[in-house]
């Protein structure tokens, strides 16, 4: 359900694309925070003209939901209290404080090398401030995600580069911010015809982002109870509180955001009963890059999170995470991610230097390490994945490809209760009416003898038909039973590679044609030498 609602959030946040309420400005070089901010123009004081500060806008600039608060490209501000936000947007309306948005940046000459992530950038023009975090157009025609540069002339992009190698290229083009227009104006309903600093001279400005620098104190933006704010394209760094932005009891989207800290090792976000979306932002450094806690609903969508002690950290939490890269450009000074919460996503490269994942209920990755079809699951008693069966030690049974499991080296996650172990593969398949015995192959490298006692000491599987004997074969689970494989003493694989044993469920019954039977395997074991459980993922019926 939760997911729903998330879903229902996101697509109202995405609707708001254009301005709905006031539009205000923020520079620290023109603004005075008592004017009104709702030009440009330098005031100075008292008047018409921008404000000075993000803080005065979050604390007394009279925001409503819909309004803009636009901050110059040039600003920079030293926060000597915490930045207390005091209104709310709506679901369908949000208050946006956003970087006067930077136009595309067209590349001169560009080498770029089939398989890799580093790219050379001839121009010598490449700076953190204006372009990490943005997508560059690569000459195959895809965009990819700049994580880090290097120097003035060498960038990191967040997946292998997949087309063909090409030097001295002059196609590649790093794209505008998501609200760049040519006519700002019209596009947030503001004329600037009378003013005297006009929007050409904040184009004309540099691409560097807004700076919100903590300078090392101990202060930090506090969202507490303010609900549906969407933050743009600013550049957070170094508090020596607990973590630079804290979100509680609120909605709040983060886009095209750098989190840095240089000195601490604090939190860049902590995120606590709260539904925060974070796309396209960049962490480097301190303690833990996001901390979820508290029943918190998190996504993280094309980000970076690298040289942090822990990438991911918290408890209690539902994240989800799509084209994330974790440890990968610095490593993590420990596991990429600590959780003990439920994690799912897709597109994930996980450095794993220090550890990939520890303490983990159960985080499940599809497309694992950015490869299509891959597939990798971390729980707490072991770690299963997508591998090629030539990998291995086993020969092809049914499948090229296998799930490996490989069992933790403790026994702290041996639940005997068959409920309580993990499900490691599942499968469906539809079926005439009938009874059946169905059958999945394992390949037991262990070392160790599965089954000893029981048939559920280490490894089961149990199948059931989705629909039966009531005669509606569209219904799931109309309480048929739970068919048990009864398989004890599966011994270690000889020597050779075709030693494949095999759990077996018999006389499954499907009461109505076109039903499905689905089976689980379950696992609840630990190997002392760290080896692997093989499972071809091809069910079948002797």
């Amino acid at each position: 359900m939760f997911r729903k609602i998330l879903l229902t959030i996101l697509c109202l946040f995405v609707l708001s694309g254009s301005a709905s309420g006031a539009v205000y400005f923020v520079s620290s070089a023109d603004g005075d925070d008592t004017d009104d901010g709702t030009t440009m123009d330098n005031g100075p004081g008292a008047g018409t003209g921008a404000w000075a500060t993000v803080e005065h806008a979050l604390e007394a600039g009279g925001l409503s939901a819909g309004d803009f608060v636009f901050i110059r490209k040039t600003h920079s501000e030293i926060p000597t209290t915490d930045i207390l936000p005091i209104y709310d947007g709506t679901a369908v309306a949000p208050i946006t404080i956003m970087c006067w948005p930077r136009a595309s940046h067209s590349i001169s000459s560009s080498d770029w090398t089939n398989g890799n992530t580093g790219v050379v950038v001839d121009d010598a023009d490449m700076d953190t401030e204006k372009h990490v975090g943005r997508w560059i157009t690569a000459p195959d025609g895809f965009d990819y995600l700049i994580t880090k540069i290097t120097d003035a002339s060498n960038i990191v992009i967040d997946r292998p580069y997949v087309g063909t190698t090409s030097a001295n290229d002059a196609t590649a083009v790093i794209k505008a911010d998501e609200d760049w227009a040519d006519d700002m104006g019209t596009k947030y309903g503001f004329d600037d015809s009378g003013w005297t600093i006009k929007e050409t001279t904040w184009d004309a400005d540099a691409d560097d982002l807004p700076v919100i620098d903590f300078n090392d104190t101990s202060f930090m933006v506090n969202f507490d109870s303010d609900n549906y704010f969407w933050i743009k394209n600013l550049y957070f760094k170094d508090t020596s509180d607990y973590t630079i932005l804290r979100i509680a009891l609120s909605y709040l989207e983060i886009t095209g955001c750098l989190f840095t800290q240089t000195v601490n090792s604090k939190e860049s976000i902590r995120a606590e009963n709260s539904t925060v979306v974070i796309n396209r932002c960049i962490f480097d450094g301190g303690q833990t890059g996001i901390r979820i806690i508290s029943l918190s609903y998190l996504t993280v969508k094309n980000s970076v999170i690298y040289g942090c002690t822990y990438g991911i950290s918290g408890s209690g939490a539902y994240p989800y995470f799509e084209n994330v890269n974790i440890g990968v450009e610095t490593a993590s000074g420990g596991a990429d991610i600590s959780s003990s919460g439920a994690i799912i996503g897709r597109d994930i490269i996980l450095g794993g230097t220090n550890g990939e994942v520890s303490t983990p209920y159960k985080t499940i990755f599809s497309n694992y390490n950015k490869v299509l079809g891959a597939w990798k699951m971390f729980y707490a008693g072991g770690v299963a994945e997508k591998v090629a069966v030539t990998g291995t030690n086993a020969n092809k049974k049914l499948s090229d490809n296998v799930i490996e499991i490989t069992p933790n080296t403790t026994n702290t996650y041996q639940f005997k209760q068959i409920e309580s172990k993990i499900k490691v593969f599942e499968s469906r398949k539809t079926y005439d009416a009938g009874t059946y015995n169905v059958k999945v192959w394992i390949y037991n490298d262990t070392g160790n003898t599965l089954n000893d006692t029981t048939f559920s000491d280490d490894i089961l599987m149990r199948c059931r038909a989705e629909a039966g004997s009531y005669g509606d074969a569209t219904t799931e689970y109309v309480s048929m039973p739970w068919t048990y494989s009864d398989e004890i003493d599966i011994l270690d694989a000889a020597v050779g590679g075709d030693d494949w044993d095999y759990l077996q469920c018999d006389s499954v019954v499907v009461g109505v044609s076109g039903s499905k039977i689905y089976c689980e395997v379950l696992v609840s074991t630990y190997d002392a030498q760290a080896d692997v459980i093989l499972i071809d993922p091809q069910t079948s019926n002797p």
